[in-house]
Formats: structure tokens, C-alpha cells, sequence
């Protein structure tokens, strides 16, 4: 690095440019002892072995920043309504043990795509569509779990009438 200005990292002990070192008043250059790799794995590091105390600190900075989190929650919501229902079928699911643990990482991905594909289908034709399981997950007759096979996509008012019934046959 012959034309700018360069710093060895006292981590990996590589020559780097400053571009590579995050800011820090007392440091050389202004600039941290370590690289940003070597930093942030040192952070890692520490995040690993002292999770309690990961978790107080994000308890206590989410209590004092508490309408910024809800903001910024809101905001994602807003932005990801499908993975949002997507991920609050999972919990009522789980809730109601319909959710089986046998599930592999593709089928529940297929879960996923369900909530996408109903959203897309909402920007498409104009009108809101539901993921609705065929046998209800808390049915009088029968009981469904929540799988791949056992979602389809109505529209919402369609899925309304229907309510908590199994129209299939057994």
C-alpha cells in the first residue's frame, strides 16, 4: 500500500488501510488498534460467552427506547405484511402443538411462500386473500396441522365464510 496511509492490525497482525479500522479518538490515526473483521469477531466473541448479559442490555436499552423500537417494528411490519402472517401462523400453530417438529427448513420455506404468494396475489387482483388451512388447525371434527399440504390460498372473504369447517371429505 504504497500511496495511502496504512496501519497494522495488532489482531491479524496484516498491514490494512484505514478504511478497514473503525474510528476511535485515542487510537492511531483515529483509528482502533484492530480491523473491522478482527473487531467485530472479538465482539462475537464476547456476545457468546456472556449472553445474560447481552440480554439485559437489549432489555434495558429497548425499556428506554421504547418508541423508537415500536416505530421501527411498525415500519417493518407495514413493509412485510406476509412474512409478519407468516411468522404469527408459526406462533398459533405452535401454540395450538399443530405444528409438527418433523417439518424440514424447504417445507417450512413452502409456509413462507404461501404468505408471499397470497400478497402477491392481494397487488395483482385487487382484492385481499387469506392462507387458510383446508382442515382447520381447532376444528369440531378434525384437527389439521399446520403444513405445507394442508394450505391454500382464498379470498379473504371467502375464507370468512368458511370459518373454523372442514368442507373436505375424510
Amino acid at each position: 500500500m504504497a500511496n495511502s496511509i496504512s496501519k497494522v492490525c495488532t489482531g491479524c497482525k496484516e498491514d490494512k488501510s484505514l478504511s478497514e479500522f473503525h474510528s476511535q479518538k485515542q487510537g492511531k490515526f483515529g483509528k482502533r488498534s484492530k480491523c473491522k473483521v478482527c473487531y467485530n469477531k472479538d465482539v462475537q466473541t464476547w456476545k457468546d460467552k456472556n449472553p445474560d448479559k447481552v440480554h439485559q442490555y437489549t432489555m434495558t436499552s429497548r425499556n428506554r427506547n421504547r418508541g423508537r423500537y415500536r416505530a421501527t417494528y411498525n415500519k417493518w411490519q407495514s413493509q412485510n405484511r406476509d412474512r409478519k402472517n407468516a411468522k404469527e401462523a408459526s406462533r398459533r400453530a405452535a401454540k395450538l402443538q399443530a405444528s409438527p417438529s418433523w417439518l424440514s427448513k424447504e417445507q417450512k420455506d413452502d409456509i413462507k411462500a404461501m404468505y408471499s404468494l397470497a400478497k402477491k396475489f392481494e397487488v395483482l387482483c385487487g382484492i385481499e386473500y387469506h392462507v387458510d388451512h383446508i382442515a382447520p388447525l381447532k376444528g369440531e371434527e378434525i384437527c389439521g396441522l399446520h403444513v405445507p399440504w394442508n394450505l391454500q390460498l382464498l379470498p379473504a372473504t371467502v375464507n370468512i365464510k368458511k370459518s373454523n369447517n372442514f368442507l373436505g371429505e375424510l
